[in-house]
């Protein structure tokens, strides 16, 4: 073994205690990253597994009328040996003796599900193979809800349109259904041939086909996707999905709570780095006479600067160690922390991609934050080192900074990497950085100022000030750990507060009701229903689906959605460059509207002009396509080329839940263009609402309602859930933060020794030195707590003015 490994092994067992902290507090930081990475990775992998059983298929092609014999030839050839399953679904009411309900009635073949399987209560698991009786009979199987709702219980009967159905078994955990997200009403399940018998299917019922179909071992469903996609690209309303593309809608709000959680953790290893490069100081300048014996008998400098960094690397793989076994011992326990926020059945075991994670941070964490005081190892001489009153330094000054520019890059590019955004990313290193200098700052001001304000205060006072005062490097350390620690605590249930309250306005001044698929003809004769019934429509808008063509006169790419580590912006503008639009027209903006830039609609538009159409953009739809007013974007409206121009840009406030667009058009265009309408309905009380529901879909058993205020009570609950993570995770930033204010007393009070003897030897009494050490701590935490408060309710504040619209 090379000398300097030898030294740099008996430095790390010869001084054990140094050792211990060091890797305990980059370890505290590790166990953040490690966990929220194995969380992550969990949902990724158990959804990957479980994503086909939620399509139920690999791919389906669905539509909202029966395929034409042509379109039946063609997924017969493009899908040869693939085994199908037809689902149709449409929602209606269910009646029972005294009380009826809105359904989703799902009407199954023998074959479904083509994956996964349906939790019965009696009946068991039924899956592609097993037998299922009420394709023979007149049976249903229902959501509990549908039980509790009618009063029924399993075995009598409900009536679905002119048939009578025996409920013979209930739903308790359901293939199709991911548990995340809502739906419009709770499912029943009948055989494909028993719907026909219910006289539901007429001229304008809205029917949904999903031909859903599992593909033999071996093929790729994204490739045989994007070919059925090439050959129905003549046939616009039929779509074609994947059990990825489920996946992923299924999980992006998740996966962007996974993205924060994981930044919240990247300030625990931030700390614990600063804690660890102090610890790592004092120690090397406790070892000063060590290293000047070293190079008296001859050790190059370069030797003694590998003898530390070899020690670095050991600390630094020690560290990793611990923060896998501390992984090993709580990640079990993680589900129950989370709650029902964690879907059952995670594999939270430890990939073996970890362990190379850990490592590198370790290293990292290490190195970056302690190489650059080794640099300074060559100012020490050792001939000065010897005397007695010797009192080396390893300050860096303003030009050892730069040292520290790889630990920036390397963080910046973790921020980037847990964020999946270069715009949050530079926004959390730079705001660390800000706040680190400015509570550093303070820090150093504070003490300065306290000194010579309580020079003449009591002696244990004055002791503590001084000793404070007079130790900058780790009295501003400790301020920083605390100070940004309880800066995040304060900060977590600020936000959440904005948010919900920003919820709960919404929830007084949103509609009841969403009403969905009015048809031009419906909506006269919806207006005059709903006028009797005291319930008159507050607004009614057109939609419209269009595709994206040009933008500022140059045809927009159609590439694939890139795979791998894909940023927010990347995956945000692949998908609003791709996709299809729903465009809609009113006069002017919502009360939930700014316009931002720009002015108001010219008037309706007159088509034998030719000009363009003045356009109204979301300015964040707007700032990802980088248009601004004047700039002008083309559409496909139903095969009729539709060029427009953008005339005003609007700010959005999303969570007040009234009818918005990304893109406005100016009244008269859709006027003779083919589309649905969407109505909102006032709020009511609960038992008002659900039978104006009832009446509603008997009169127009045609439309779709969505409850609103059911959404936002769910929406509501998961933004708690999510402020229970997060104030967990950033009590893991605490408990860093702590380690580090520890870690720095314990190192303080062993140098501190002498002092405290001199005090003795001159007459200080036990409880005189017990109360200085404590107004030291005391003041510190005191000081730091007050400015991470301060600082906590700051941010908050920007955020609600600059982030939240100043809700």
């Amino acid at each position: 073994m090379p000398l300097w490994l030898r030294l740099a092994w008996k430095e790390c067992a010869n001084n054990g205690l140094f050792s211990f902290f060091f890797a305990l507090n980059l370890a505290l930081g590790l166990f953040g990253l490690v966990a929220i990475d194995t969380f992550k990775t969990a949902i990724q992998s158990d959804l990957e597994l479980r994503s086909k059983s939620i399509l139920t298929a690999d791919l389906t092609v669905n539509s909202v009328r029966p395929l034409n014999p042509t379109e039946e030839r063609l997924l017969k050839a493009a899908l040869p040996n693939a085994r199908p399953s037809i689902e149709r679904t449409l929602y209606s009411m269910v009646t029972a003796p005294t009380a009826s309900r809105l359904v989703d009635i799902q009407a199954i073949d023998a074959a479904y599900p083509l994956y996964g399987e349906i939790q019965l209560q009696r009946g068991g698991l039924i899956r592609s193979e097993t037998p299922k009786a009420l394709l023979q009979r007149p049976d249903v199987w229902v959501y509990p809800e549908v039980l509790a709702q009618l009063g029924l219980k399993v075995g009598e009967q409900l009536t679905i349109g002119r048939q009578a159905f025996t409920i013979r078994d209930v739903v308790l955990q359901d293939a199709g259904s991911s548990g995340i997200g809502f739906r419009f009403a709770p499912r029943v399940y009948i055989g494909a041939a028993w719907l026909d018998k219910t006289g539901l299917i007429q001229r304008g019922s809205r029917l949904s086909y999903y031909h859903l179909y599992r593909l033999p071992a071996g093929i790729e469903s994204e490739a045989v996707a994007r070919s059925l996609r090439e050959q129905l690209q003549d046939n616009p309303d039929l779509r074609v999905r994947t059990h990825q593309d489920t996946s992923e809608a299924l999980t992006r709000s998740l996966n962007n709570l996974n993205d924060y959680l994981g930044l919240v953790a990247l300030v625990a290893l931030f700390l614990a780095s600063i804690g660890a490069a102090y610890l790592f100081r004092s120690f090397l300048l406790k070892r000063s006479r060590e290293i000047a014996v070293l190079l008296s008998l001859g050790l190059h400098p370069r030797g003694v600067w590998a003898v530390y960094a070899a020690q670095l690397v050991l600390l630094g793989l020690g560290a990793s160690l611990l923060a896998l076994g501390l992984s090993l011992t709580f990640l079990p326990v993680l589900p129950r922390l989370l709650g029902e926020f964690v879907p059952a059945g995670l594999d939270l075991s430890l990939r073996p991609r970890l362990f190379l994670l850990a490592s590198t941070l370790g290293l990292g964490g290490s190195l970056f934050f302690c190489l650059p005081l080794l640099s300074r190892l060559q100012g020490l001489r050792p001939a000065e080192l010897f005397r007695e009153n010797a009192k080396p330094t390893l300050r860096l000054g303003w030009q050892g900074a730069v040292a520290y520019l790889p630990a920036v890059a390397l963080y910046g590019g973790l921020a980037v990497w847990q964020s999946r955004s270069w715009l949050v990313g530079s926004v959390v290193i730079g705001a660390a950085l800000v706040a680190g200098g400015l509570l550093g700052g303070l820090a150093y001001g504070l003490l300065r100022g306290l000194e010579q304000l309580l020079s003449r205060g009591a002696l244990p006072l004055r002791l503590a000030i001084r000793t404070l005062a007079r130790q900058p490097v780790a009295s501003i350390t400790s301020f920083l750990a605390i100070g940004l620690a309880v800066l995040l605590l304060t900060l977590i249930p600020q936000v959440r507060n904005v948010l919900i309250a920003d919820l709960n306005y919404s929830q007084e001044s949103a509609p009841g009701l969403f009403l969905f698929d009015i048809q031009d003809e419906q909506v006269e004769p919806l207006r005059q229903f709903l006028r009797t019934q005291k319930y008159p429509l507050q607004q009614t808008y057109p939609l419209v689906r269009a595709s994206l063509e040009k933008l500022k006169g140059e045809a927009v790419a159609n590439a694939e959605r890139k795979k791998g580590f894909v940023t927010r912006e990347q995956d945000f503008e692949q998908s609003i460059r791709t996709r299809r639009y729903t465009l809609s027209t009113r006069p002017g903006p919502l009360k939930s509207e700014v316009l931002v830039a720009g002015n108001n609609f010219s008037g309706t538009y007159n088509w034998s002009t030719e000009a363009p159409v003045e356009l109204s953009l979301d300015v964040e739809l707007a700032e990802r396509l980088k248009l601004k007013v004047g700039d002008t974007m083309d559409f496909d409206l139903q095969g009729v080329p539709l060029a427009g121009v953008i005339v005003n840009l609007r700010k959005v406030q999303w969570t007040n839940f009234e009818p918005n667009f990304r893109v406005l058009v100016q009244p008269g265009v859709l006027d003779d263009a083919p589309k649905t309408w969407i109505a909102t309905v006032p709020s009511a009380p609960m038992a008002e609402k659900i039978a104006l529901q009832q009446k509603l879909v008997q009169a127009f058993p045609t439309l779709s309602l969505v409850d609103v205020s059911s959404l936002i009570q769910r929406v509501v609950g998961i933004l708690q859930q999510i402020a229970a993570i997060l104030q967990g995770m950033a009590l893991i930033v605490l408990l860093a933060g702590f380690s580090v204010l520890y870690s720095i007393a314990s190192y303080q009070a062993r140098e501190r020794v002498p002092d405290l003897a001199l005090l003795k030897v001159l007459g200080a009494r036990f409880g005189l030195m017990r109360g200085t050490i404590a107004l030291e701590f005391a003041l510190l935490t005191g000081l730091a707590a007050t400015a991470g408060v301060i600082a906590g309710m700051g941010t908050s504040w920007a955020l609600t003015v600059w982030v939240f619209q100043g809700v």
